[in-house]
């Protein structure tokens, strides 16, 4: 049996707070597909001297706009603020974790269990969803007005839900769940509003590229290093399709180094009640049922500082400028065209450099 803390969220103590003031508590609390390739790629590296790499160990970039409809979900009553993560796949359905819409018996969560860990659900209402970069300064756009969830009272396999809106919101474009769903050894882009790092702040949206998938079950995955507290909720993005294969659900602390590792819940079983709750997109009403199924966005090729300022981990210093990258090579994925899979120095594997 394993001990695991929930990916959420300032908790129960803390007093009522509006957006402005959330920041400033949440330190308390808290996944290959092949990409298309180059015309002269290979998946092996080859020596390339003019390219240096910095690498590090990180917690993801700035969102900076890449990921509109993964929104922040601020939960608000007289058992103090709660912060999660949602993603919106119907104009008036936001996905995430159920223990982001429920009361926990305890922040710390054992799988398997046979006992009840939810006591209750919140009111709906009491759910404000924000949209935008940074929870201090994002934009309410709806409250709750139902949870849609299964009926069992324990996480443990069923650790989603469907937060049903009081407005649909027609000016976002709802993401797509997988009907194929998590296959270990691929690679999930993860997004949420999560702490930094065990000790880090949060409230601003960021996402994380090529985080692999370890293991799968028939109702879970896990993937290692990639969120932290307040990131509960947040979706697994497919890295070839953007489609969403999971939602953050549990972890250990702290949430960060080699030891670190991540439970989503599989979202398959979520798309019947999608399509059984969800009203479709006024913009919108004729899209083929397969639209919308794009490799989610990156920042590969934008400028960058370090490894820190990258999603993957990867900046490369190269003779055109130091940019992002991520990892290629014998048993990973490809670069895409206009690259090629380079190393430097005796490493063995390769980083992505501009052809």
């Amino acid at each position: 049996m394993v001990h695991e803390s929930i990916r959420s969220r300032a908790h129960g103590a803390l007093v009522k707070l509006g957006v402005a003031g959330i920041v400033s508590l949440l330190a308390a609390c808290g996944a290959t597909h092949d990409a298309p390739l180059g015309a002269e790629d290979s998946p092996t590296p080859v020596d390339d001297p003019a390219v240096s790499v910095d690498q590090a160990i990180v917690h993801g970039a700035p969102d900076k706009g890449r990921h509109p409809s993964v929104l922040a979900l601020l939960a608000e009553d007289e058992q103090g603020t709660a912060l999660c993560t949602g993603a919106l796949v119907a104009p008036n359905l936001v996905l995430t974790a159920r223990h982001c819409v429920s009361y926990l018996r305890s922040e710390s969560v054992a799988c398997p269990s046979h006992t009840a860990q939810i006591s209750g659900d919140r009111a709906p209402e009491s759910i404000v969803v924000l949209r935008g970069d940074d929870a201090r300064t994002a934009q309410p756009i709806a409250r709750g007005a139902e949870i849609i969830a299964n009926k069992s009272k324990i996480l443990c396999s069923n650790d989603y839900a469907l937060l049903r809106l009081d407005r649909p919101v027609h000016d976002l474009k709802p993401m797509r769940v997988s009907s194929h769903g998590a296959v270990a050894g691929h690679a999930i882009t993860a997004v949420g509003f999560g702490l930094t790092g065990s000790n880090g702040s949060a409230g601003q949206k960021r996402f994380r590229t090529g985080v692999p998938i370890l293991s799968v079950t028939s109702s879970e995955f896990s993937v290692g290093e990639a969120t932290c507290s307040g990131d509960s909720g947040g979706p697994a993005l497919d890295e070839t399709t953007g489609e969403i294969v999971g939602v953050v659900s549990r972890g250990p602390q702290p949430c960060e180094g080699a030891a670190a590792g991540n439970i989503y819940t599989r979202t398959e079983r979520a798309a019947a009640q999608i399509a059984a709750h969800g009203v479709a997109s006024a913009s919108t009403p004729d899209e083929p049922a397969d639209a919308g199924a794009a490799e989610p966005a990156n920042d590969m090729g934008d400028a960058c500082e370090s490894g820190q300022s990258c999603a993957s981990g990867l900046c490369v210093r190269a003779t055109q400028g130091a940019y992002c990258s991520r990892a290629c090579g014998a048993g990973e994925k490809r670069c895409p065209a206009g690259y090629h899979c380079a190393k430097s120095g005796d490493a063995g594997t390769g980083t992505c450099a501009k052809v």
